[in-house]
Formats: structure tokens, C-alpha cells, sequence
């Protein structure tokens, strides 16, 4: 039988309706990779031991910007001129969202469920193991423009589960984010690299199968090469063994 995959979802307000999203390009790369996919919409997180018992592994996708309250930092003022502002405010993620994917990515752990974070999903990951963010990429001294949107090279970590999906270790990647990893979160290590310096990717050393990519594959999941990913997750999740 072909692996169930969870894909989260936000749960903004749109028109003045709440309404849950997320983009069909996860479920075309989880179909193409050989998996199902299955919507996870945000709720009450005391009902994810009975939703994962259904799926055997989970996409994170990307999302709004985390509130920095969540990683001990106060809102950064330039912070402002990015993201989705509203009303002359930035647009920060749902708490409810917040609550429900931090309390995935730990219940997940406790119970070796795969998981793969993209883009706000990797910085999801490495908050809820004790790391922070740059809330604005030009803090660290690195052109926000260059990560907005477009694409750049990438180079993944010999060795990596990463670079055994890929098959290669330099790759082209689609890119749309303007924050990133500051301090790891327990556990991590960095896997992939952008030329400038940023943390493209991050997986856990330990026993815990969870693995991030700052970047869009399922942007790219037409492309044989990026397809590769979907499928080496897709194939961790029938054999957790392979962890």
C-alpha cells in the first residue's frame, strides 16, 4: 500500500472568512513521489495522537512568519518592511497554527514519525527544539533579495540524507524566504549551505526523523532531480529503518 503523508495547512483570514490552505503543488509531489496525501488542518493538538496514527509521515509547509515571541526575541523593527503586511502591520502565523504544528513536531518525535519541514516548516522544527531565527535575513548581514524570490545554488553536506536523495551534492533551488536559522535548535545539524552563508537545510543527528529544506522543491516537483526528495521521504516513511 502506498504511504499516507499528513500536509499541514494555514488557516488565515481571507475576505473576512476563515478558510484553510494550502498550495496543490505538495499534494501533486507527494502523488508523483508514490504517497497519498492528506490534509492536516490546524486544531485542537490533544487529537494529533489520533490523527498520526492514520498517516506514516508529514510535510510541514511553509507559512507566515513565526512570532518572534516564540524563540524569546522581541519584534524586530525592520521586520515591518517584510513579509505580508496588513493595515501598515506584519502578518505573523496563526497562533492556533503555531500551537498545532509545534505540538506535531514533538508528538511526531516521540512516536519516530517522519517529518519534512519546507521553508517555514524547517524554521517551525528548529524553534520547537530550542533554536531561533533571523527574523530578517539583512540582520545577518546577507541580501534579503537574493532568498525573495528566484533561485540559487545550494550546496548539500557529503554524507547527508540529503545529498543521498539528491545524488549530488550542488544543486538549483527555488527560493522565496527572508528569514532563516540563527542558533540551532538541540539535535540539528546543517546540511545544506547557500553561497552567502545561510542555513539551507538542517536534519536531526539522533534517532528522530525529521529532516528541513529552506527552499520550495515542491515548486520544482516537476523536475526529475527535485522530485528525488519527495521520493527519498516518501521512502524513509515505509522503512523508518533506513533512519
Amino acid at each position: 500500500m502506498k504511504p499516507v503523508i499528513g500536509i499541514t495547512c494555514s488557516d488565515n483570514v481571507t475576505a473576512g472568512k476563515p478558510i484553510m490552505g494550502v498550495k496543490m503543488d505538495y499534494l501533486r509531489a507527494v502523488e508523483a513521489a508514490g504517497g497519498v496525501p492528506v490534509l492536516l488542518s490546524p486544531t485542537d493538538p490533544k487529537s494529533l495522537p489520533q490523527l498520526l496514527k492514520n498517516v506514516q509521515g508529514v510535510i510541514i509547509t511553509g507559512s507566515d512568519d513565526i512570532h518572534p515571541k516564540h524563540y524569546g526575541q522581541p519584534v524586530a523593527a525592520r521586520l515591518a518592511l517584510r513579509g505580508r503586511p496588513v493595515m501598515g502591520k506584519h502578518v505573523f502565523m496563526t497562533e492556533s497554527r503555531f500551537q498545532f504544528e509545534s505540538a506535531l513536531v514533538r508528538h511526531a518525535a516521540r512516536i519516530r514519525l517522519p517529518v519534512l519541514g519546507i521553508c517555514g516548516g524547517l524554521q517551525m522544527m528548529n524553534v520547537v527544539w530550542g533554536g531561533t531565527l533571523f527574523q530578517d535575513l539583512s540582520m545577518a548581514g546577507v541580501r534579503t533579495d537574493r532568498h525573495v524570490k528566484g533561485r540559487h545554488p545550494v550546496t548539500l553536506l557529503k554524507g547527508s540524507r540529503l545529498a543521498k536523495w539528491m545524488g549530488r551534492r550542488e544543486i538549483s533551488v527555488t527560493t522565496h524566504h527572508h528569514q532563516a536559522v540563527e542558533r540551532l535548535g538541540e539535535g540539528w545539524r546543517v546540511t545544506a549551505l547557500s553561497p552567502d552563508g545561510v542555513v539551507e537545510a538542517v536534519e536531526q543527528t539522533g534517532h528522530i526523523p525529521q529532516v528541513g529544506v529552506e527552499w520550495h522543491p515542491e515548486m520544482d516537483w516537476r523536475l526529475p532531480l527535485h522530485l528525488k526528495l519527495f521520493k527519498g521521504f516518501v521512502t524513509l516513511t515505509q522503512n523508518r529503518g533506513l533512519w
